[in-house]
């Protein structure tokens, strides 16, 4: 890197501490042109989301969302999601993240704890968050064709702010994330507070070997702790995202070829569909960059582990077991399974023998109360 640029980067840190504000600040000082965030609307640059991100959070700020707020927000995986987190975080606002699946009476029982004062949420979810809504303030962050948005959508609030230079505060504080999504076999979970920097991830690094600048697809839900891991290690990283909003086995095999994915995140019921498809479908896309299979789920089926070793390689890590736990405890984390492996307890064993102290998390009780 250039002294200058070195030198920018640095001060950005100092301004925004290692925050997903801080991420895409200085990913537009490194690399300004190099592609961000990809998905069906097409491609931003690093440079293109922090100029957003900034109008963005200059328009929420407009409407007095500041440090002492929460926002929620319910998106399915697009730009939307992100720029949205991003704006939050330059504001130091909490974020609370909601599981559409989550139930009308867990949903409920979250909003009325955590009590958002503002909702960002897809138009598809209106139905959904109706009740919730009252006397809170709405966007919309995607809405479809067919559709007409009953609230200020995100991209009309970026539009009408225009240029703006967002300043960091003079002290720097991070945001509070909660994931507050539903459990095993749809049942309602515990929320888990996170901090709202990137130091999390570190014991994951060091066990898969995803690397700077990369491209990783991300197709398990970014509400979900999975998704959102993959999300934090993307930021950390500078790596480009492709995100789907709806998944489709197919179109996910052709994302892998089209823009020579590295890492993809998916659930195991995912990976059961791509591996369902016909053989001369699976052969047909070159995956050959693709170094990185991350699944979430207390098990692997070890059929399924097999076929997709047969096809893709020895590149299957699953996170086993309580994903947000393990960030707190720093529990080992897996390397990649053998076919020997997947084939005697169909999941990917654990590797390090010492906990990693880079993170903490905040349980919350269902009375809201730090267990």
């Amino acid at each position: 890197m250039r002294p200058d640029k070195a030198l920018r980067a640095r001060s950005v840190l100092r301004s925004w501490g290692l925050t997903p504000a801080a991420a895409y600040a200085v990913g537009a000082v490194r690399c300004p042109g190099r592609a961000a965030i990809i998905d069906e609307l097409g491609t931003l640059t690093f440079s293109e989301v922090h100029r957003r991100t900034d109008a963005l959070a200059h328009a929420l700020r407009a409407t007095a969302i500041d440090d002492r707020d929460t926002v929620a927000i319910m998106c399915a995986n697009h730009r939307g999601f992100i720029e949205a987190s991003v704006a939050c975080s330059k504001l130091a606002a909490d974020i609370l993240y909601l599981d559409p699946e989550a139930g009308s009476a867990v949903l409920a029982e979250t909003v009325r704890r955590e009590n958002p004062r503002l909702l960002i949420y897809d138009e598809e979810f209106s139905e959904l968050l109706r009740p919730l809504g009252h006397g809170r303030k709405r966007l919309i962050a995607w809405c479809d064709a067919d559709r007409t948005p009953r609230h200020p959508l995100l991209e009309e609030l970026i539009a009408n702010a225009g240029p703006v230079t967002l300043r960091a505060a003079e002290k720097p504080t991070h945001s509070t994330v909660t994931l507050a999504c539903r459990g095993a076999q749809g049942t309602s979970r515990t929320p888990h507070r996170l901090p709202g920097s990137l130091l999390t991830p570190g014991a994951v690094c060091s066990r898969i070997p995803l690397r700077p600048r990369e491209t990783t697809m991300i197709a398990a839900p970014m509400f979900d702790p999975c998704g959102f891991l993959h999300l934090t290690l993307a930021l950390r990283l500078t790596s480009t995202v492709v995100l789907c909003r709806k998944f489709d086995p197919v179109e996910a095999l052709a994302a892998l070829d089209r823009h020579k994915i590295t890492a993809i995140a998916l659930l195991p019921e995912m990976l059961a569909r791509i591996m369902e498809l016909p053989k001369e479908t699976l052969a047909w896309y070159q995956t050959d960059a693709l170094r990185v299979i991350a699944l979430k789920g207390p098990s692997l089926p070890g059929e399924l582990a097999i076929a997709a070793m047969s096809r893709f390689g020895d590149v299957l890590y699953n996170l086993r077991g309580h994903t947000v736990m393990r960030l707190e405890t720093g529990w080992p984390w897996p390397t990649p399974s053998t076919g020997q492996a997947a084939h005697s307890a169909a999941t990917v064993r654990p590797a390090l023998s010492r906990p990693s102290t880079l993170a903490t998390v905040r349980e919350p009780t269902m009375q809201g109360e730090s267990a």
